[in-house]
């Protein structure tokens, strides 16, 4: 008799320990008006125990969306007494359809018992939708693709890609002032919108894309690429002009809102001239340069041409240069020149443009990166200059 006391003992606190098996509770929520309310967050909160404060935070458990009918269905749950809350969590309503727990019912969830019907309509605000258009300024057409963003209110900012058609629908924007922007394209400081308790429809946001264009800058007979700068001015107002600067190995690059485009060119030194500037076949010294997404032009192309020998010669010799064998040549007209010191000092630029400049070692170069000049006192040259 005493050992079956025992075993009993046993399993009795075995089982009380041991996690029961959840219910499930499921219904249909639905608009104000009656309609089916799709995409909206469902979920379990835990009754409060009796003696708590009427504003003490209680757990929400099963967190489940309606779906295009405004069903929904909560798993897991466990035993126990709950209200079933719908919407935003500071904005929440409850069933029976009610904003307050005041008027909620309980729903007493069993152990494996599925618990149905629990349909209610919201009596708070879950947002409403915000549907528009993105259309290009150079036509009608609808911009596909095209990401946008909502930023304002008390909501972080959402976003939502625009279809093929360049329609968009943004779901469940809460009561606010906003600024729908786009994101990768030139637009309007953003479109104001407002927010009320009705759905916001026909908006329409026109929209500039961008194109990258590229290209080079080519000088006849082989002579010093100088630093040149291409100015485009846009036929039509779209944010001023834009400028195309050389890189070091002559290349072009600038990102351009679609649009028609004037060429023209500073900072072009003394004794060089604009031969051609073409786009493969079209010639943009007399017609315009014209981007557009759906056919980005073909690289650009500038031609300089040179009246005489505008070139000089540098020359000159550094001493105490110990093992530093490069230096580097800055200055207005060109980027970095690279330059090699000859075992005896030496060193020699064959074709250098007029005007000032800087000559220093490349290691000092290197050290100023790192805030050091040590022994550059030590340094000195002797340059002279000959026409070419």
């Amino acid at each position: 008799m005493n050992k079956l006391l025992l075993v009993a003992a046993l399993i009795v606190p075995a089982l009380a320990g041991a996690q029961l098996p959840g219910g499930t509770v499921s219904g249909q929520l639905l608009t104000p008006e009656g309609r089916p309310a799709v995409a909206v967050r469902v979920s379990a909160m835990a009754v409060p125990e009796a003696g708590a404060p009427g504003n003490s935070a209680t757990a929400l458990v099963s967190i489940a969306m309606t779906d295009n009918e405004g069903h929904y269905r909560l798993e897991n749950v466990l035993p126990g007494r709950y209200y079933i809350m719908a919407g935003f969590v500071d904005l929440p309503s409850y069933y029976p359809g009610v904003a307050a727990t005041s008027g909620a019912n309980i729903v007493n969830v069993l152990s494996g018992t599925p618990v149905t019907g629990i349909n209610f309509a919201i009596a708070n605000t879950v947002g409403v939708t915000v549907s528009g258009r993105v259309r290009r300024a150079t036509g009608t057409g609808g911009v596909g693709g095209q990401r946008l963003g909502l930023l304002g209110g008390n909501s972080p900012i959402q976003e939502v890609s625009t279809t093929a058609d360049g329609s968009f629908q943004i779901q469940r924007v809460r009561p606010g002032s906003y600024q729908l922007l786009s994101a990768g394209a030139r637009s309007s400081p953003g479109l104001s919108v407002v927010v009320g308790d009705k759905d916001v429809t026909g908006l329409e946001l026109v929209i500039v894309p961008t194109v990258e264009v590229t290209g080079n800058v080519v000088v006849e007979g082989k002579g010093p690429a100088p630093r040149v700068q291409l100015q485009l001015a846009p036929f039509k107002g779209n944010g001023g002009n834009f400028g195309m600067s050389t890189a070091p190995d002559g290349s072009l690059r600038a990102t351009l809102p679609e649009g028609s485009y004037r060429i023209s060119w500073s900072s072009l030194p003394v004794g060089y001239e604009i031969k051609s500037i073409t786009a493969g076949s079209v010639d943009l010294l007399s017609t315009p340069l014209r981007v557009s997404a759906d056919a980005p032009p073909e690289r650009i192309r500038a031609v300089l041409a040179v009246e005489g020998n505008p070139w000089v010669r540098v020359s000159g010799r550094v001493t105490n240069a110990g093992s530093t064998r490069t230096l580097t040549l800055t200055g207005p007209n060109v980027d970095q020149i690279p330059l090699t010191i000859n075992p005896d000092g030496t060193f020699e630029i064959p074709q250098a443009l007029p005007g000032t400049y800087q000559i220093r070692p490349q290691h000092l170069w290197c050290h100023q990166q790192h805030h050091s000049l040590h022994h550059s006192s030590r340094w000195s040259f002797r340059i002279r200059t000959q026409r070419v």
